[in-house]
């Protein structure tokens, strides 16, 4: 997403967490290098092409494609027959309270995205919550397209967000 957008910085930061978590992925390691490319960050752009085309060469390599059928390990499928047991036992999970010091800022995450078709059209919109503010990118066929200032929310700080979905109507988006 932050490609489709060219904010670069951005992209560059993500597919460095990609990257440094899966160091055989050669998806990775090609998005990083485009990222730093565009970024205009030659020299680092040139050691990250030299890193995927060592991976593309090389058979420990793991990979991400878009289509289903490309998505190698994580493409499997278990069939299902409606008879396997089911776990019902509740997990053990607890929201907790955090309160934030005034001028500790810093030390929140910078971004998280969500998932959620905010307007009902059947496609996964995205909306970033993060310092300096909230952003919403509607899916169009092929591309993100801001559309926050249409939604009213330019300049809305938010350093987390929740969105609610049904089949039949746009999404809610609540934040803090």
């Amino acid at each position: 997403m932050y490609l489709q957008t060219r904010d670069f910085e951005k992209a560059v930061d993500r597919f460095r967490v990609a990257a440094a978590a899966e160091p055989y992925n050669v998806s990775a390691a090609y998005n990083l290098f485009t990222a730093l490319s565009r970024a205009g960050r030659g020299e680092e752009g040139e050691a990250a092409k030299q890193r995927f085309l060592q991976l593309r060469d090389s058979a420990y390599k793991s990979a991400l494609g878009s289509n289903y059928l490309e998505q190698g390990r994580y493409a499997e499928a278990l069939a299902s027959t409606g008879a396997e047991a089911v776990d019902e036992q509740t997990a053990d999970v607890a929201f907790t309270r955090k309160d934030v010091v005034a001028g500790a800022a810093s030390t929140l995450p910078r971004s998280a995205l969500v998932l959620a078709d905010v307007d009902a059209d059947g496609a996964l919109d995205v909306v970033e919550s993060g310092l300096p503010s909230l952003r919403v990118l509607r899916n169009e066929p092929g591309r993100f397209v801001d559309v926050t200032g249409k939604s009213g929310l330019t300049g809305v700080p938010a350093i987390a967000a929740v969105a609610e979905t049904t089949t039949t109507t746009a999404g809610r988006i609540s934040w803090c």
